[in-house]
């Protein structure tokens, strides 16, 4: 893929790359963590059939709007509500536990207003191995951008906690919460997201995971990718 204009103009560069001790690098060469796909799946305790409904309760400053696409689909997303301040913490994510069915899809209700928006266990939420994805609500509404207002950050947490989510500008009641894909998947198929609709002025026009990125593009975003990708990476970079 080639470098997209306007790389360095990115809103992810004004925050500071998390640290790895060991380095992923380190990790790479001397360990073989397990594929997805090769994840037993006893592994998983406490695994449940996915539920037909799922409430949830959004965190302050945050709401859920549809904007629907030129064709007319649905197009749910998170948004502010308030001011979150550049770096701030946007929310931070709990651990929910695993659900399996792949094909399995479901109504989440956002209360207090009882907002329903379908979802579909392919299509919202995270595998973790065949069959088996983590439970999520709310943070499974949060659209890609090339150049999001957001990144995760798995650093800094206290016990049951995920990952939060920081605030990479000022952001301003009306504005999207928007994460990069690429940043979080090392590989992703042709057909999940075919065409890339972020409209940012770097936008790569495809989402293909981090490694179809441009040479220069990995290197830029590298210290920025979840671990798991830099490892992933940095064995590639081994063969």
């Amino acid at each position: 893929m080639t470098t997209p204009p306007h790389l360095d103009e990115r809103s992810i560069f004004s925050y500071p790359p998390p640290s790895h001790k060991p380095s992923a690098k380190e990790v790479a060469s001397k360990s073989h963590d397990k594929d997805i796909s090769e994840h037993d799946n006893n592994e998983f305790s406490d695994v449940i059939e996915c539920p037909t409904e799922i409430h949830c309760t959004l965190p302050d400053g945050l709401k859920v709007e549809n904007h629907p696409t030129s064709d007319g689909k649905a197009n749910w997303g998170l948004y502010a509500s308030k001011i979150f301040p550049k770096h701030s913490v946007v929310y931070v994510v709990p651990f929910m536990g695993y659900v399996r069915g792949t094909d399995a899809t479901f109504k989440l209700i956002v209360e207090p207003e009882g907002t329903v928006v379908p979802m579909g266990v392919l299509s919202h939420l995270a595998p973790c191995a065949k069959d088996i994805y983590y439970l999520s609500t709310y943070p499974a509404l949060l659209n890609l951008s090339c150049d999001p207002s957001c990144l995760y950050n798995a650093q800094d947490l206290k016990e049951g906690q995920v990952i939060s989510l920081i605030a990479l500008r000022d952001l301003h009641p009306g504005d999207e919460i928007t994460n990069d894909i690429c940043l979080a998947a090392y590989k992703i198929g042709d057909d999940f997201i075919p065409t890339c609709h972020c409209r940012a002025p770097s936008c790569r026009g495809k989402v293909r995971g981090f490694h179809a990125l441009s040479d220069t593009e990995k290197e830029k975003l590298l210290p920025y990718a979840r671990f798991d990708v830099q490892v992933a990476y940095w064995r590639d970079k081994e063969t």
